[in-house]
């Protein structure tokens, strides 16, 4: 049995993770409605990085 927790993933590393620039990631988070939901704690953005999977997976067409 496989056991996985959700992590969150701050804009830079998420970006990273999409292959796109930090410029790019805000652009997207902020105009597609699609884009996972960005989370504040304090000054700290993050997103989830189960729901930026299933994003990812949503525009490759493939499931990850």
């Amino acid at each position: 049995m496989v056991h996985t927790t959700d992590f969150q993933l701050r804009p830079k590393d998420a970006a990273e993770r999409l292959s796109i620039g930090n410029s790019t990631f805000w652009e997207w988070a902020r105009k597609d409605p699609n884009f996972p939901p960005l989370t504040r704690i304090g000054r700290t953005t993050s997103v989830s990085a189960a729901a930026l999977d299933a994003y990812i997976a949503s525009k490759t067409g493939g499931s990850k």
